[in-house]
């Protein structure tokens, strides 16, 4: 009896036990199920969340924002990693039965399962990819492309399969369970009241941990999308996401203030190309999706691309774009990053401008540098011809038609004179003496001049500012521009009735204003226009109209260096000059010309008085026809010369005879030494004896004041009488 007692309560027992282990094994095969499957759905949300971060990442607008999507990235991958760990490693309460089905087993997260290769590949990448640096990263990253191909293709796929199966076999035990009947539910209700102690506590603390470690995924990727969604919002760059149907469901502001719009419940839920894309574009966007959605293919996506977007008022707006596409839940979206181009397209023409008006200026500074070589050469060879022709009329006597010839060839000679002085005005290396004067009584009397050598078929309009501030100017120079602008525009006007406007007035430009012009600074400056209802010019034609020895009128006698010479002034003087023309609409020259605090000076326009004097000069050329030239023009002014072609053997004799010699007249280019440096030799004897310096054209003479170099006077090749009369009674009368 009592042996079959215990063979009774052996089999209760046996049978108690063998429940208890069915039951747990049905329920830790269950918990295991759902437990994968959540980690699995967990994961398939991250892996697409790493995968939109990585793409926003490589298209970030500033380091700023790049390192706080960095910070974001970096999290999500931990959150990923460390739940791949609870399947594979870190929770060996997972492990599944011995049992299990083989199509379930192929799936099993284990460190040989094709899954647990893929997630562990995709970490590594979306790791790498995080780490490179921000002035490295871009769209066409390998690591950045690994992620996104993984992505799309095998490890979302994966994943789906995983939480698909495990639903079904965590079903499969729960009809097991209940298949038992009430006999085995008694039989292991009993076993759990035995082993409640063994068993359901630590049941109890692996279900506790488990919503511990969900509880905090959730905060967690809370946390990031509170992240993303600032950097979002806060981007510089615009950011719009459209579902699949093209309706908005994100419009940052900086997109909401490109296009013109204050809120986003004025755009949410549209279609985009309603709101942003013109009119006559719209069909290419609508296209391109339907093509993508249709079969993948896209010609934009991940590129860089320069489009026109409009705005709710209907103006244009040149955009920089980039779009991405990803899906969430199944769902496909595109999100554009877009940039306003409009300050930069500003920015390039202005640039342009400034580059085409440097070009112009170099190209200007080379010619002139070739002029100057000339000029030096030519000045020499003109000024035996210009000397002793005057020298010639002094003693042609009462042979009126030998002073009529002679008078003709000196025209001439003063042609090719004024010839040479243009050549060195355009290329701003001529020197001219520069004073405080007031514009518009120069104007109004080379206005007077024009009117009555130009045909009556022309009328001049004049809107002349009175009170115009003064501007630091040879009052000649500025008469020159006025009188050559003026007659290009009666040319331009030809024989038909047309009208000749010129305009003076005060304006003033503040730093960005300047930056517009090659050669303008800031401040106050007067502005001088001068425009036609003439022919006008193509563009072709407004490129060379600076350029010396350019002319459309060669037939007429033009030589090419009107405007050339004009320039050449005007930049000399720190100014600007600018030309607008269009064909049959006539030109515009505009002039801009800096004002000076220093008082006015009168216009003045008297000849030089008595040039005859007595002393003796020492004369220096290297050119010995010279030296006999100018020695004969001094004679005739009543002066004594002493001459040398060597300015080694002029030194010397000055050195023994420093006090024979009341002035010094010396040429600037000579072999030995240059005019300047015998200056300073003779002024280290004597160092209060006058000197005078002749250039055909030097750059270290050029422009500077004579009293800045220790010299009496600069005098100007060719020489005449007059200009030689001139100079040298002036140095007497300083040394007086």
């Amino acid at each position: 009896m009592w042996t079959r007692f215990s063979a009774i309560l052996v089999i209760l027992g046996l049978l108690s036990i063998g429940s208890q282990m069915l039951t747990e094994w049905l329920i830790t095969a269950n918990e295991n199920s759902n437990a994968i499957v959540n980690i699995s759905g967990r994961q398939r949300m991250l892996s697409q969340r790493i995968t939109l971060l990585n793409i926003k990442l490589s298209q970030a607008p500033d380091e700023i924002s790049y390192h706080a999507l960095q910070r974001q990235l970096t999290d999500d991958i931990n959150l990923m990693e460390a739940s791949h760990k609870i399947l594979t490693k870190g929770d060996k309460g997972l492990n599944m039965p011995s049992d299990m089905p083989p199509d379930i087993s192929a799936l099993y997260y284990g460190p040989k399962s094709f899954v647990d290769r893929d997630v562990q590949r995709f970490i590594k990448f979306a790791r790498a990819a995080a780490k490179i640096k921000y002035e490295q990263q871009t769209p066409d990253s390998e690591n950045i492309q690994r992620v996104f191909r993984m992505s799309r293709a095998s490890l979302l796929a994966d994943l789906d399969n995983v939480v698909r199966q495990y639903q079904i076999e965590g079903e499969a035990r729960v009809q097991e369970l209940k298949s038992l009947g009430f006999a085995s539910v008694v039989v292991f209700i009993s076993a759990l009241i035995a082993l409640a102690t063994s068993v359901f506590k630590p049941l109890v603390a692996r279900v506790q941990k488990e919503l511990a470690e969900k509880e905090n995924t959730q905060r967690l990727l809370a946390a990031s999308e509170r992240r993303q969604r600032t950097i979002v919002e806060s981007a510089l760059d615009g950011v719009i996401t459209i579902n699949k149907e093209g309706r908005v469901v994100e419009f940052n502001p900086s997109a909401l203030a490109t296009f013109g719009y204050d809120d986003l419940s004025e755009v949410e839920g549209k279609r985009l190309e309603k709101l942003i894309i013109p009119h006559d574009v719209q069909h290419k966007h609508i296209d391109g999706m339907a093509r993508f959605l249709a079969g993948g293919k896209s010609v934009i996506l991940g590129k860089r691309i320069e489009v026109e977007g409009e705005r709710r008022d209907g103006t244009i707006v040149p955009i920089e774009l980039t779009v991405t596409s990803f899906r969430i839940a199944g769902e496909q979206y595109f999100t554009a990053f877009l940039r306003d181009l409009t300050d930069k397209k500003s920015a390039d023409a202005e640039k342009k401008i400034l580059e085409e008006r440097l070009q112009q200026s170099q190209k200007m500074e080379t010619m002139g540098t070739l002029a100057g070589g000339i000029a030096h050469d030519f000045n020499n060879i003109l000024t035996p011809i210009v000397g002793y022709l005057q020298l010639l009329l002094r003693k042609a006597g009462d042979d009126q038609d030998l002073k009529t010839s002679l008078n003709r060839i000196l025209k001439a000679a003063n042609k090719a004179t004024d010839l040479v002085g243009q050549i060195l005005t355009f290329s701003r290396q001529a020197s001219f003496e520069k004073k405080p004067i007031s514009i518009s009584p120069i104007l109004k009397e080379t206005m007077r001049l024009l009117q009555a050598t130009t045909p009556s078929s022309i009328n001049f309009v004049q809107k002349i500012e009175d009170d115009g501030p003064p501007i630091l100017a040879d009052p000649s120079r500025i008469q020159q521009v006025v009188m050559n602008l003026c007659t290009n525009a009666a040319h331009a006007v030809e024989d038909a009735k047309g009208t000749i406007t010129v305009e003076l007035e005060t304006i003033t430009f503040d730093e960005e204003q300047a930056k517009l012009y090659h050669n303008l600074d800031p401040g106050v400056h007067v502005k001088l226009v001068v425009s036609d209802t003439g022919k006008g010019m193509d563009e072709e034609t407004q490129v060379k109209i600076f350029d010396p020895f350019f002319t459309t009128k060669r037939h007429a006698g033009g030589t090419g260096l009107g405007l050339a010479t004009c320039h050449g002034i005007v930049t000399e003087m720190r100014g600007e000059i600018l030309v607008e023309s269009k064909l049959g609409e006539g030109t515009t020259f505009i002039i801009y010309f800096p004002t000076t605090e220093f008082a006015e000076e009168s216009f003045n326009t008297e000849g030089a008085a008595d040039l005859a004097g007595t002393g003796t000069v020492l004369l220096v050329d290297d050119v010995e026809d010279n030296v006999v030239l100018i020695k004969e023009m001094l004679d005739t002014l009543g002066y004594g010369a002493i001459g040398f072609h060597s300015s080694a053997e002029a030194l010397q004799y000055f050195k023994n005879n420093p006090y024979k010699v009341d002035v010094v007249l010396t040429d600037q280019e000579m072999p030995e030494m240059t005019g300047d440096i015998l200056a300073q030799a003779v002024k280290e004897i004597r160092p209060e004896i006058p000197i005078v310096l002749m250039t055909g054209f030097s750059e270290k003479i050029s422009g500077k004041a004579p009293e800045d170099q220790g010299l009496s006077d600069i005098i100007q090749k060719p020489l005449t009488i007059e200009s030689l009369g001139k100079s040298i009674k002036s140095a007497f009368h300083q040394a007086a």
